[in-house]
Order: structure tokens, then C-alpha cells, then sequence
């Protein structure tokens, strides 16, 4: 755990800069995630700069991989998520997949993490959480 100080430092200055690209940040958590360096450590100031970072940024700059990857890190470090940031995704989501053209875009995989993602953060009932999985399954039965 302390070799990874420095480097965690380092990202996380990095991203409190706000001037990475929306891909960066969404990797970075993602991550995070998938290496299980979630809860109390040296990456905890990675996870508050990273979501400062999504939040201040425009979601529409995100790839629909980039808001799925950050949704799904989101929900694997359950305790720094910021509600406001699950919405907003929420809300950005919701707007592609009712766009036809736009919600070909992501993946099944994609959406299935997404949909997933929400889930697991208990927020169905969110601004868009429950929209998801009915445009995700919409977005899915319609023909490409």
C-alpha cells in the first residue's frame, strides 16, 4: 500500500487539474474498481478528484464506454459516490438511449454494466436509474 502513495498523489493532483479528457477520468476510476483499491487508502483523494473531475465536466464529452465504465466504478466504491454524479449520468444516459441513433451506440455489455451499476447503488428510483433498464431493454429489441 505505500508504494502506492506517490503515484495515487500524483493522479489524484492530475486530476484536480479538471483538464484530463472524460476518457482518462472514466479509466482511471475504472481502474481503481477493477483492481479493488476502493474504501480507505492512499487512493481515496483519486476517487474524490476523479468524481470532482466527472462532475464539473460536461457528460456529453463522455463516450457512452466512458459513462459506462464510470457508472460501473462508481458502484464498486459505493461509499464515495456522489448522488449528484450517479444522477447526472443517469440523466445523461437517458437522454442517448431514448435517441434511436444514439443508444446504438453502446454496447449490450455496456449497457448490462450500466444497468447494473445502478442497481447495485440501490438507486432504481433515481433521477433516470429506473429509466435505464427500460430504455437499455428498448435499445436492445430494436433492430439495427
Amino acid at each position: 500500500v505505500d508504494a502506492l502513495r506517490e503515484p495515487c498523489h500524483v493522479t489524484a493532483a492530475l486530476l484536480s487539474t479538471q483538464l484530463v479528457e472524460p476518457r482518462v477520468v472514466s479509466s482511471v476510476l475504472h481502474s481503481l474498481a477493477a483492481a479493488r483499491l476502493t474504501g480507505h487508502g492512499p487512493w481515496e483523494h483519486v476517487w474524490r478528484d476523479g468524481a470532482s473531475a466527472a462532475l464539473a465536466s460536461d457528460l456529453r464529452e463522455y463516450a457512452p464506454q466512458a459513462l459506462s465504465n464510470l457508472a460501473w466504478a462508481l458502484a464498486h466504491n459505493r461509499g464515495s459516490a456522489p448522488s449528484d454524479l450517479l444522477d447526472a449520468i443517469a440523466i445523461e444516459i437517458t437522454a442517448r438511449l431514448s435517441s434511436p441513433h444514439s443508444a446504438r451506440s453502446f454496447t449490450p455489455q455496456g449497457l448490462a454494466n450500466t444497468a447494473w451499476a445502478f442497481a447495485e447503488v440501490s438507486r432504481p428510483a433515481s433521477a433516470g436509474g429506473a429509466a435505464i433498464g427500460a430504455a437499455a431493454g428498448a435499445a436492445a429489441a430494436t433492430p439495427t
